[in-house]
């Protein structure tokens, strides 16, 4: 190993204050810097202290020939990314990642809602912020398709929370003022 290659600013811890996850519907236009994201996305609010997970999916074929049985050739049969998260705060927005929120009633300071039993994919548009070393990264994806759906405990030693996982069905824009991500000229 070779000492010049190693640069500790470039080992990146996130958990700021600043962290967020936020969803919109399917086409609110997405971020294209750091500063100005559309008003209609909405923070999740608290994230679980595990934070947030970029998780890719890839399965491949190993083509074998008859001579040796080598594998002469791997294709892709298979690829995505998915994204999770648990947020943490308990509200009307939350309750509609979780639930298929059927119809919704309030009067006074009762609020019902019909939860349907089954539930189908959901799509929003999402940005991720996290802050590390004093610089801001930000994914971005036009759509965000939820799917599956983990339980949802209600427990006197912890937290309920909504498990979130998903799949991200376009590209994802990455947009960062960290220097070590610019792509190196020449």
């Amino acid at each position: 190993m070779t000492y010049a290659k190693l640069n500790a600013s470039e080992i990146l811890q996130f958990g700021s204050d600043d962290d967020a996850v936020a969803l919109a519907p399917v086409g609110t236009p997405l971020p294209t810097n750091l500063t100005a994201i559309d008003e209609k996305f909405k923070e999740v609010g608290w994230i679980n202290e595990d934070g947030m997970a970029f998780t890719p999916s890839d399965s491949v074929e190993k083509r074998k020939g008859h001579q040796g049985h080598r594998v002469y050739k791997t294709t892709m049969t298979d690829s995505s990314t998915d994204f999770s998260f648990i947020a943490l705060q308990s509200n009307y927005d939350t309750l509609m990642l979780q639930w298929d929120v059927k119809n919704s009633t309030s009067t006074a300071d009762v609020h019902t809602h019909t939860l349907s039993n089954a539930r189908s994919i959901d799509a929003y548009a999402v940005v991720v912020t996290a802050k590390a070393n004093g610089h801001t990264y930000l994914w971005a994806c036009s759509r965000f398709e939820v799917g599956e759906r983990s339980e949802f405990k209600i427990s006197a030693t912890e937290d309920a929370a909504y498990s979130v996982k998903g799949t991200f069905a376009a590209d994802v824009v990455f947009i960062t003022d960290d220097p070590a991500f610019k792509k190196p000229t020449g």
